[in-house]
């Protein structure tokens, strides 16, 4: 089983990530500008409406999060992902466990419903639950009771018909096992690398022998795709100088964003601690407390406070005399803070409690706080605030023009209209430098796809600027012609020969492998180096190797130390002695194995979902109807 969920992670389990991604996180992409009746249907699932209300509440529910996840990067995001057709799919997977819940007979009583409400602490009042409070949240989400416990009552039934369907699945302990040791065996081996690079001096080939390369190897050869488009830009720059920001924005920002402008006030500190845990005895803890004070006393009278620290104190800081250096308030924690922010220059506190134990302060110096006013910031918040909306309508721009490009069909037309001028570029592939633009590979990728006359848009830096171009010619790839590359050819074919004659001196020195110091007596014949590594079985990266999974299976294919073995990889050739190989002690290997059993079960269970969601597909009937979902691939 574990093997058979090795073989579909990068499929099913992906599948159900992006899912939960989808379902999760919504971005806006302008739904107003493609609904109008808000009683249209979107969708049919089976005899099912998907209306336009119901994706709209999912919709503005999600859309908060999504931003404050991901920030100034989520509009991108949101349509590398597509997420306006992964929301909708998602919801069509929900009426489909819906109306399997419902075929299968699965009910939810008024007194689950009861139950299930009631344990949702955000409804909850004191510890109890409080329905004022149930049922101000709802009204602050713009729901009614009934409508909430309808949707929370078919919710409930779906999960129902889930948890129900996935009942019986279990995780056997010889799974766990193999897991466990996958996860945790150790390798350590010993190995020498075959460099072809110490062969390429001995490589020679005759004017034949470069032109049979040449023509057994085209596609080494080969000129990738080309492209010549005609393009415009439109940068953040163009729409700063029409920016007008108002001065109630400007105080409005400012009082928003104090912060700031505040420079926190600042102590320079020294301390002499005495440790007590909070998990200490009382008798203990009394006992730690009263030699602070000893030491406190101590220290009125003798006025030594670095050495006292040194002699006494029971942290990092005692060897340089208790000095913490400088710090802001929550820097530390609050009883500390209050103590030390309380004391002037040269102040020392009384004994202070804190989670640590029980310290004793001294103030070194002081630097007040400060707070700009706003005169002194104000060119560069209106800097920020033009910055931000000349970005807003630069989007807005962004999405408007697609639709633009290809109704008028005339790119020199509409860069005019922005007082720009559509300029052409010559041929150029993804490892292209074009001039005005830079790299051409994010590029590259978009063209991709398209074909000759087709227009497009790049989102890039908005300082950069986003393009917007039309392609006007595609070079398709081709072998380039041997004397333009014949020092490639020589390049390539001696680097081919040099790692063949490597492998072969390998293949030689691997018949006299007899016992553990053989690996010493080869380096030393072939004027190598016998190095060292250490991995676990699920690695991917290889200390000192590199991601190579021919050695990676050779060396787990050795059953016990003590045995030699040998890979090649692109080119690479080794020979290795396994010197070790063995499952550490794990002092908690019961919760260990736990948590295992349980990663197992979840992967296996969304495997189970996501097989039991292709059948219902397959099953349904499903059509789109909103022209706007039906211009993606619709599916899971």
């Amino acid at each position: 089983m574990i093997q058979q969920l090795r073989e579909h992670s990068q499929n099913i389990f992906f599948k159900c990530l992006l899912g939960f991604i989808a379902i999760t996180f919504v971005i806006s992409f302008g739904i107003g500008t493609f609904f109008g009746d808000r009683k249209e249907v979107l969708a049919k699932v089976n005899s099912k409406e998907l209306l336009l209300k119901e994706y709209q509440q999912f919709y503005s529910q999600q859309l908060e999060i999504f931003r404050n996840r991901f920030g100034a990067n989520a509009d991108q995001l949101a349509e590398q992902l597509n997420l306006r057709q992964q929301v909708l799919q998602e919801l069509i997977n929900r009426h489909l466990l819906i109306d399997a819940a419902q075929k299968e007979g699965f009910l939810v009583t008024d007194e689950e419903l009861r139950d299930h409400i009631h344990s949702r602490t955000h409804f909850h009042k004191n510890g109890n639950f409080d329905f004022d409070t149930y049922q101000q949240i709802l009204k602050q989400n713009r729901l009614t009771v009934s409508d909430y416990e309808d949707e929370l009552r078919i919710d409930i039934m779906a999960q129902k018909y889930q948890t129900a369907f996935l009942q019986g699945i279990v995780i056997s302990d010889a799974e766990v096992d193999l897991f466990y040791k996958s996860e945790n065996e150790q390798f350590d081996v010993s190995y020498l690398y075959f460099d072809p690079a110490a062969f390429i001096d001995q490589v020679s080939y005759t004017p034949e022998e470069l032109q049979k390369f040449y023509e057994a190897n085209p596609k080494k050869f080969e000129q990738p795709k080309q492209y010549k488009i005609d393009y415009f830009t439109l940068t953040l720059d163009q729409f700063k100088d029409t920016a007008v920001v108002k001065e109630r924005a400007i105080a409005r920002y400012y009082d928003k964003n104090i912060e700031k402008y505040t420079t926190p006030a600042e102590v320079k500190a020294r301390h002499i601690l005495i440790k007590a845990g909070s998990d200490m005895a009382e008798e203990e803890k009394l006992a730690k407390q009263k030699r602070a004070e000893e030491i406190w006393f101590e220290l009125k009278e003798k006025g030594n406070f670095e050495e006292l620290a040194k002699q006494y104190s029971e942290d990092f800081s005692k060897d340089n005399g208790g000095e913490l250096g400088w710090f802001k308030p929550g820097e530390m924690v609050a009883s500390f803070e209050t103590a030390a922010f309380a004391l002037e220059p040269g102040q020392i506190s009384d004994v202070v409690e804190s989670p640590f134990g029980f310290h004793i302060i001294r103030v070194d110096e002081k630097k007040p706080g400060n707070v700009q006013q706003l005169e002194e910031v104000r060119t560069e918040i209106e800097e920020t605030l033009k910055e931000a909306r000349a970005e807003k309508k630069l989007n807005l721009e962004y999405s408007r023009l697609e639709q633009r490009m290809q109704q008028e069909k005339d790119l020199a037309a509409i860069a005019k209209s922005f007082n720009r001028i559509a300029t052409a570029t010559d041929f150029f592939d993804q490892t292209s430098i074009i001039p005005g633009l830079g790299s051409a590979r994010a590029l590259v990728d978009e063209l991709k796809l398209r074909k000759v006359g087709d227009y497009g848009r790049l989102k890039r830096n908005p300082v950069q600027g986003y393009i917007f171009y039309k392609i006007s010619k595609i070079k398709e790839p081709s072998t380039q012609p041997f004397d333009l590359v014949k020092e490639e050819v020589i390049q390539i074919a001696k680097e081919k020969k040099a790692q063949i004659m490597a492998a072969e001196v390998a293949q030689k020195a691997a018949n006299t492998l007899t016992d553990s110091s053989s690996l010493e007596s080869i380096a030393k014949s072939h004027q190598l180096t016998v190095k060292q590594t250490s991995f676990k079985a699920n690695t991917t990266e290889i200390p000192g190797i590199g991601n190579d999974p021919e050695f990676l299976k050779n060396v787990l294919s050795l059953k016990a130390p003590q045995k030699f073995g040998g890979s090649q990889y692109q080119g690479k050739t080794y020979l290795f002695h396994l010197d070790k190989r063995e499952v550490p002690k794990d002092d908690n290997l019961e919760n260990t194995r736990n948590a295992i059993r349980q990663r197992l079960l979840t992967k296996l269970r969304r495997a189970f979902s996501a097989k039991d969601m292709k059948r219902l597909r397959a099953s349904a009937k499903i059509e789109i109807l909103n022209p706007y979902f039906n211009n993606t691939t619709t599916g899971t």
